[in-house]
């Protein structure tokens, strides 16, 4: 009889830093040799039935029911004394409770099973020698590596002693030794005993197997850690090419090679290369069992690969998706869904849901306490705890944590060098310095010994140790460990010269290399603040920020999903604050002239660049010359996973929701999902010109600004961080730089001006408002615009804002202090008296993003002014089901009829109002007009600003629900000039670090609008109808749209009265993106033109109708 031992691959590949793990398929390899079928028949016995019920029961992961058949079976056998099929069962039931994850009910079994056979039957038998075996497989899954040797050593020993002729288990003790030996971190034994079982099956003339196959796995594996990538490769090769060349290519068992060797490749940093070969591995296990516990390992391992990325959001549907198959699956394995759960409570916890995390990592516990994955829950717990400050809490879960890992993993085991590694995190935050030092040096001595000196993880843990030196600012001794944290984490990078930083590679990147960086470029700059003299340390660290900001945007670059993108742009936001100040320090005192160019270009970068990357594709894919047919599947696939997206999120906002139909709605999002990264995938192939335009990260200049600027525009560029705010001035040939402290006032001011802009009674404001807001808005204008005040005389201003800037309307900011004696709001000395004022998302995209549009079919104007009659009884929380920053009830809107019949008169117009104003219709028509007007209700959704709402009239149409989300406008092709979402709050939104204000406005870009009239902050609808009206009046004579609007609002104020003359009710408009005039727009026909067309028409229809008369009466005579 014959035992594999199981694969190195399958093994070794067990972490990927911090929480998550790979999630490791309970592969075949612990298994019989199998006999024929006919000398089955000669040796089971008297119950044959049970044997083949419980190995049809195992291959289905039914592993109780097969424990229950292999328990009789082994009864049986051994009453009758058969033992050699009493072997069998007793190995069949140790190998269920492996796969379950249950190693002590194993161990337990093996005990009772030593003891039984030592009184049955000789201790020198195959039989016993192969229990040995067994035993040793057990101890070195436990951890105890040397125990684990001892087993290996005796069962060798007995079977050197038995001089079998063909003894092929020999070679697994051979391979099993070589796995602990690894696992201890020496190497060379480890490779000697994988090249003893090697030989020992080349003299068997076994080197067309698998077991053959397996060793040369491992013996790559020892290659790999030693670097030594062209051995390692042909080991792999040849693993590869035997397995290919004894199974059928569609083989279940070829899956699991591919994805062993796809685990490999992922711990190596290779994760291009692992995808392939999960794909491949996918694509077979799909054909065989779309349901299998093994494709769901796989989406398990997938997911792991764009966590390591950082792209969360692609992660988290792979995890979900292997959530479903082993919830389908009720004989799964519990180790498996421990997994599953607990890398989702990781996702979670970054993605600040701490509620979410606490829920699935509870859930997980609850699975199996006594699970080696169970550790990684409880240091999950640990550190969710710490984030909260609850450090009592934190403490005991890595208490437990480090007991959990030695007992069930074993003091030298890689998971248990990480719970010393996040223990030593938590104890260097709390100031703990010595229990600090002392775990993280256990954690980086057991990663040494199980990875080697060239793996992510020991990359990971060099990072932890530079961050405690750092922490208690010891900065000459955090950089040497951060460059051999670079070292350990890049392949083909070795320097130790701490100013010496590695380039990245597109095939390897991960989240963790950008972290090494930034906190390597921060510690330099620290070193620089401690002697400002070292300008060496300054330039160092510039030079550091560089890489890392070419890191995240190449990172960034390989994502799909805007969720993932927006959350490496907000977690990144102070790399590239940083980044600015060096090259302002640069600039200011090192007398670089060129970084001040560098400091305006991560200032560009630091803004929309989630925003930015989608025009680019949408440009890329105009100038790339992709067929139209792809385009349209682009489109359409998009178009479906944000219809599914929608109800789903429909769905989870009711109180009784169908989990039944999301599930079934996450399955197919998933299956579109694969199949629009497909398409993206061979797009990039098949046109280099669209990959290179896509992945285009650069920004404008600022020499090509000041080229490209008009003589009467100024742009003043804004970035805001902690206690600075950078202005960068830009001016016809010319361009400045203004640092100014700022303090908690600053955004105090804002934050007043807005409260009494949105959240007051405008009928009983008292002086004491009044002198609150003169005071705000005129300390406001001292920081933000004094400095520049004698620069931008006479000119146009065009704001970029940072941060909380985004929700300030600039218009109210005001030019000097008034007078004590003042008392209106209508005589005050507003910015917007001053010259027109229009903003944009940031430079680039106002100058390069924002492309003229398709032409469009006709040069008019598309309104929309729904009825809300037939749901003015409704509450919006039954409507919508969900969360909102909006009333309880739909009331009706009048002043939008009035504005859309005002719009008439001014310009040709199709206008949809009351019951037309359908969202139908609004798809339909949207794509073929100059301008569009929406005056309508919107309803804000801060929590998932996708799903904020237009509300149009809702008809009960079984298609379009009346609400149209932003999401639903990422698929629309939108061909107008200009776009008026003249509703309540279109432009305001959750603030989104590092990229701006999720607006429904937004989505308006995302649909190729490139200017757009939006408003801050719920409209008055009198005022609206006034503002809009004069707007479009002015916009009919040619003026510019911020033209347009700035003498609109100025027309409002000279005619308002004392209350409405407050700037709630006309500073919310606000025009963002293209600001020039709109050319070609048709006019309505007058009046006296219809009645003479109307008057010549009768008169040609009359005449006609006498002719044929006269004609008819001429004839009959």
């Amino acid at each position: 009889m014959q035992y594999r031992h199981k694969n190195i691959a399958s093994n070794f590949l067990i972490n990927l830093v911090h929480i998550l793990s790979l999630a490791l398929v309970t592969l075949p390899l612990l298994l019989f040799t199998h006999c024929s079928s006919r000398d089955q028949k000669k040796t089971i016995g008297k119950t044959p039935g049970d044997l083949e019920l419980a190995e049809s029961c195992k291959l289905r992961d039914s592993y109780d029911s097969a424990i229950a058949y292999y328990h009789h079976f082994s009864d049986q056998c051994y009453k009758t004394k058969s033992w050699d099929n009493w072997g069998k069962g007793i190995n069949g039931m140790i190998d269920c409770y492996r796969s379950k994850g249950d190693l002590s009910s194993a161990i337990n079994l093996l005990n009772k099973s030593d003891s039984l056979a030592r009184n049955s039957i000789s201790v020198r038998s195959e039989l016993f020698a192969s229990l040995i075996h067994k035993k040793a497989i057990l101890f070195s899954e436990k951890g105890e590596y040397e125990r684990s040797n001892e087993y290996f050593l005796q069962t060798i020993s007995l079977r050197d002693n038995l001089k079998l002729s063909r003894d092929t288990t020999l070679a697994l003790s051979y391979n099993g030794l070589g796995t602990n030996f690894l696992y201890l971190g020496k190497y060379d034994e480890a490779y000697d005993y994988y090249e003893k079982a090697i030989n020992n099956y080349e003299k068997l003339g076994l080197t067309k197997t698998a077991d053959y196959a397996m060793f040369n796995l491992n013996a790559g594996i020892i290659h790999a850690i030693r670097g030594d990538y062209p051995k390692a490769q042909l080991h792999f090769d040849l693993s590869l090419s035997i397995n290919k060349a004894i199974l059928d290519k569609n083989d279940p068992k070829l899956a699991l090679v591919y994805l062993n060797l796809g685990r490999f490749f992922s711990m190596t940093g290779n994760d291009e290369k692992a995808l392939e070969l999960l794909t491949q591995s996918e694509d077979i296990f799909k054909l065989k069992d779309r349901k299998s516990s093994k494709l769901a390992s796989l989406y398990l391992n997938i997911g792991s690969i764009y966590v390591n990325k950082a792209n969360y959001e692609k992660a988290l549907s792979y995890y979900n998706k292997a959530l479903a198959l082993m919830q389908a699956n009720t004989n799964g394995n519990p180790s498996d869904l421990l997994t599953v759960l607990l890398n989702l409570g990781f996702i979670y916890e970054k993605k600040g849901d701490f509620a979410a995390a606490n829920k699935y990592y509870q859930e997980g516990l609850q699975k199996g306490d006594k699970f080696p994955n169970s550790v990684k829950v409880l240091r999950g717990l640990a550190n969710i705890n710490t984030i909260l400050g609850k450090k009592t809490e934190a403490t005991a879960y890595y208490d437990l944590s480090v007991k959990q890992s030695i007992e069930l993993c074993g003091p030298n085991h890689p998971e248990t060098g990480l719970t010393y590694l996040k223990y030593g995190e938590f104890c260097s935050i709390n100031n703990e310095k010595q229990r600090a030092i002392d775990f993280l040096h256990k954690g980086i001595d057991i990663y040494k010994l199980a990875y080697g000196e060239k793996s992510r993880d020991l990359g990971y843990a060099y990072l932890q140790l530079a961050n405690y030196f750092s922490r208690i600012h010891e900065y000459s001794k955090a950089l040497p460990e951060y460059q051999k944290a670079l070292i350990a984490t890049f392949q083909n990078f070795n320097d130790v010269n701490i100013l010496k930083n590695p380039k990245p590679d597109m095939g390897d990147l991960s989240y963790y290399q950008l972290n090494i960086l930034t906190e390597k470029a921060f510690a330099f700059y620290s070193l620089y603040q401690h002697d400002p003299s070292k300008k060496e340390f300054l330039q160092a660290s510039a030079d550091t920020y560089t890489e890392a900001i070419t890191f995240m945007e190449l990172l960034r670059s390989t994502y799909q999903e805007e969720d993932s993108k927006l959350m490496i742009a907000g977690s990144e936001k102070n790399t590239v604050l940083n980044a600015i100040r060096t090259q302002v320090d640069l600039y200011r005192n090192a007398q670089q002239n060129d970084a001040f160019e560098k400091a305006f270009m991560y200032a560009e970068k630091g803004k929309s660049s989630v925003l930015m990357s989608y025009l680019r594709d949408m440009e890329a894919k105009d100038l790339g010359k992709i067929p139209d047919k792809l385009q349209k599947l682009d489109n359409q696939l998009k178009t479906e996973i944000s219809f599914y997206n929608k109800l789903i999120f429909d769905e989870t906002s009711r109180k009784d929701a169908n989990q039944s139909k999301i599930n079934l709605w996450n399955n197919t999002v998933f299956e579109l999902s694969r199949k629009h990264d497909s398409l993206i995938s061979v797009i990039e192939k098949s046109y280099p010109a669209y990959y290179n335009l896509k992945y285009d990260n650069s920004v404008i200049t600022l020499k090509s600004l000041k080229e490209r600027i008009a003589p009467n525009q100024a742009i003043l560029e804004y970035t805001l961080a902690d206690t600075t705010l950078y202005l960068f001035l830009i001016v016809k040939n010319d361009a400045k730089l203004f640092v100014t402290p700022v303090d908690t006032g600053f955004l105090t001011n804002i934050a007043t001006l807005r409260e009494m802009l949105t959240g007051k009674s405008f009928n009983n404001y008292s002086p004491e408002d009044f002198h609150s807001f003169t005071d705000a808005s005129y300390s406001l204008y001292k920081v933000l615009l004094e400095p520049v005040q004698s620069l931008i005389q006479n000119k146009e201003l065009i704001i970029i804002p940072d941060a909380e800037l985004g929700y300030l309307s600039f218009d109210i900011l005001l030019t000097h202090k008034p007078g004590p004696k003042a008392k209106g709001y209508r005589g005050l000395p507003y910015l917007i008296k001053e010259a027109p004022i229009s903003y944009a998302p940031s430079a680039t995209a106002l100058f390069e993003g924002f492309k003229n549009p398709i032409a469009p079919k006709n040069h008019k104007v598309l309104a929309f002014a729904p009825s809300y009659e037939n749901v003015r009884n409704v509450k919006i929380k039954e409507l919508l089901r969900g969360k909102t920053s909006y009333p309880d009830y739909l009331m009706p809107i009048p002043g939008a009829q009035i504005e859309v019949k005002n719009l008439k008169k001014i310009f040709s117009s199709k206008v949809f109002d009351g019951s037309d104003a359908t969202e139908s219709n609004f798809k339909k028509y949207a794509g073929n007009y100059s301008i569009l007007h929406l005056a309508m209700h919107t309803i804000i959704n801060n929590n998932n600003p996708l799903y904020s709402k237009l509300v149009f009239y809702r008809n009960g149409d079984t298609l379009e629900d009346g609400l149209l989300n932003t999401s639903e406008l990422f698929s629309m092709q939108l061909n107008a000039d200009l776009a008026v979402l003249s509703a309540c709050n279109t432009g305001t939104g959750k603030l989104e670090r590092g990229e701006g204000i999720m607006s429904l406005a937004r989505g308006f870009f995302y649909a190729g609008v490139p200017s757009i009239i939006m408003t801050s902050w719920a409209v008055e609808d009198n005022s609206g109808v006034d503002l809009m009206t004069s707007f479009y009046k002015y916009l009919a004579e040619g003026k510019a749209k911020n033209e347009a609007l700035r003498l609109a609002k100025l027309d409002y104020l000279e005619n308002s009265d004392q209350l409405k003359s407050h700037p709630h009710f006309w500073a919310a408009y606000m025009n963002i993106g293209d600001i020039s005039p709109i050319q070609n727009l048709k006019s309505p026909t007058p009046v006296y033109l219809i009645f003479i067309f109307s008057i010549a028409g009768f008169l040609v229809l009359a005449g006609g109708f006498l002719y044929f008369w006269k004609k008819e009466h001429r004839f009959g005579k």
